[in-house]
């Protein structure tokens, strides 16, 4: 494959992990950061020290701190960039994609005001800036998400992934571009279903945090995830997503990965304020952004607006936001009023 064309937007892990990849599998790629320290040592040292410390980069890969010499002759865009600032982000580089590259979100989240997915936000946002109908926008832009770790994959640990869009042509062009003998990628049609699962699931990473930091076992972990998903699913209605989508790799498979292991961020944030930290100190002072805590409010009142019982998901917000304390919220969950399984 012509590997001239690569551009990763977002040099945080995930943004270089799967900027190496790129480059491994295509000869060379593009990394935009927006830190100077970060470029400096990408393109001196090889490593990305201040995000993905300890991983040796592909020679092939090259970081640049100016976007418009990043995007030059891009025929591959790929977003990294945190859902909160990806739409404006989003507007101000639109001018300068190619009106044919190929736009590939890699981020896990909702927008925090519009609940918006973000490939719904760089279709209209790029539309916006060129002019191109949105239906041509769309045709282009594409999800890729799924029980994926960024330091397991950089480290070349066997993985596989989700890579969704409207139009095969263009979800087989960027299959092709990142599956490898240590990512395998497939594809799907249900582009809303791929990102919402991915979104929705650090909300109960965040739980299954919480859960560990309490010092609870098994059974609750199994409990919580299994009942979790089931407010997943319903939210996926809501989203016209299909429920089918949520039990394979971008939904269940995610929610796992990111529930069980140590390298979670979502999952650390609830250890944490399980022991008695404050979600706002530790939000304030984190580097890594922990998404499910951007985006609970706005599932939860999305959900009361439209009747949809996630009862998980209110108390992850009431804990974070409300002062709840983490035990008082199991407390209350455990009795709820009986019903029977849904």
């Amino acid at each position: 494959m012509n590997s001239s064309g690569i551009c990763v937007l977002g040099a945080g892990a995930w943004g270089t992990t799967l900027a190496d990849l790129l480059s491994r599998n295509n000869g060379s790629a593009t990394l935009w950061a927006r830190e100077d320290e970060v470029v400096h040592a990408i393109n001196e040292k090889g490593e990305n020290t201040l995000f993905l410390p300890g991983i040796a980069l592909h020679k092939g890969l090259k970081a640049e701190s100016d976007c418009e010499a990043a995007l030059k002759s891009a025929d591959f865009v790929v977003f990294a960039i945190p859902s909160e600032h990806l739409d404006n982000f989003a507007e101000s580089i639109a001018p300068l994609i190619s009106p044919k590259a190929l736009l590939i979100s890699v981020t896990k989240g909702l927008d925090t005001i519009s609940c918006r997915t973000m490939t719904q936000l760089i279709c209209q946002r790029v539309s916006e800036r060129s002019g191109t109908p949105i239906s041509e926008v769309e045709s282009r832009v594409l999800a890729l998400s799924g029980p994926n770790l960024a330091l397991e994959v950089a480290r070349g640990i066997p993985s596989s992934t989700v890579i969704a869009g409207i139009d095969p042509e263009a979800a087989q062009r960027a299959q092709s571009l990142f599956m490898n003998d240590y990512l395998r990628v497939y594809t799907n049609n249900d582009i809303s279903g791929v990102q919402l699962g991915g979104a929705l699931k650090n909300i109960m990473a965040i739980a299954a945090g919480i859960s560990d930091g309490l010092g609870f076992g098994a059974n609750t972990k199994a409990s919580l995830l299994t009942r979790g998903l089931a407010e997943m699913l319903r939210l996926a209605d809501l989203f016209g997503a299909r429920r089918d989508t949520f039990m394979g790799l971008s939904g269940l498979g995610d929610l796992m990965a990111t529930a069980m292991s140590d390298l979670s961020r979502n999952r650390q944030f609830g250890v944490r304020i399980a022991g008695g930290e404050k979600p706002s100190e530790y939000l304030a002072s984190s580097r890594s952004v922990v998404e499910g805590a951007k985006v609970v409010r706005q599932v939860v009142a999305m959900a009361s607006r439209n009747a949809i019982s996630v009862p998980i998901c209110q108390a992850v917000e009431s804990i974070i936001y409300g002062d709840l304390d983490p035990a008082a919220a199991v407390s209350q969950l455990m009795r709820r009023k009986p019903k029977e399984e849904d």
